[in-house]
This record gives structure tokens, C-alpha cells and sequence, in this order.
């Protein structure tokens, strides 16, 4: 009876697990994968097909995503390549990122993090954001809307 009770009790906790690895963070009828991120100087181009949102960063986070983009580590150790560290000593991953939402001062992103038991979804600087999941090989997502209402035309013809 022990034996069957420890086996029901495991089954519904992998059960629970796969729940949450299944869950939709952000839903296609919502949200467009990002295709290409460019970087020149601070300016930022984070496309999806032919539209993408330009914006400014710091010249430290513009460095970083360019390392991320040509999968380059830093004599020294950038704080997202220690986060990085840290996400797989705790057996944590990066499920994804998405660009939500713009004020008239900032756009915004969550990105989400998962462990075998527990997932955080956190708010992020959209460019932190794309730097970590640069280096995580997590999927990264812009709203539609956004794209739709603040997209430039990216592609040249």
C-alpha cells in the first residue's frame, strides 16, 4: 500500500511538471516571435519579418547583445553571463521573454524562468532581457499590437 501511494504521489507531481512546462506564456494569438535584432552603436532594431521597434540602450547593454548575437564571452565575465551560471546551478531555465508594452518613456518586457518546481516571471529591461535569452537560446517575443502601432519598416527590397 505504501509502495502504490509513493507511486500515485510521484505520478501526480511529474503530472504537475509537465503542466507547467506546457503552459503558454505568451500565446501566438498575442505575440509574434522576434526574427533578427540588429544593433548599431546604442540603437536597437528588434524585428519580427519586415517591422521592428528602434530604441535606445546604454552602450554596456548594446555590448552585451552584440556579444550575445556572435556568442562571444568577455575576458571578463558580463553580469549576464553570471546570471547564466547562476540559472544552471539552481537547475533554473529561461522559458522566454516578450516585449509587452510601451509608456511614454520606456518599453517593457517579463521574461520568464522556470525550475523543476517553481516559475518566476519577472518584469525586465526589454534589453536585459534580450541578452540574457541571447545566451540561453530562449525564444523571444514582441506583443502584436505593439509591433503593429510602433513597427518600421525593416526590410530592405
Amino acid at each position: 500500500m505504501k509502495k502504490l501511494t509513493f507511486v500515485i504521489i510521484i505520478g501526480v507531481a511529474l503530472l504537475g511538471l509537465y503542466g507547467l512546462a506546457q503552459i503558454d506564456y505568451f500565446p501566438s494569438d498575442q505575440y509574434v516571435e522576434i526574427t533578427e535584432i540588429a544593433v548599431d552603436g546604442t540603437t536597437l532594431a528588434i524585428a519580427h519579418d519586415c517591422k521592428a521597434l528602434v530604441a535606445q540602450t546604454s552602450e554596456e547593454r548594446a555590448v552585451a547583445i552584440q556579444d550575445g548575437l556572435a556568442g562571444v564571452i568577455q575576458d571578463r565575465p558580463t553580469i549576464y553571463d553570471a546570471f547564466t551560471e547562476v540559472l544552471d546551478a539552481y537547475n533554473m531555465s529561461v522559458v522566454s521573454m516578450a516585449i509587452e508594452g510601451r509608456d511614454d518613456k520606456f518599453y517593457y518586457s517579463n521574461i520568464v524562468l522556470q525550475s523543476p518546481d517553481r516559475v518566476l516571471k519577472l518584469d525586465m529591461k526589454p534589453s536585459d532581457g534580450i541578452a540574457l535569452c541571447l545566451r540561453t537560446d530562449a525564444p523571444m517575443y514582441i506583443d502584436k499590437e505593439l509591433i503593429e502601432a510602433e513597427g518600421v519598416d525593416f526590410c530592405v527590397e
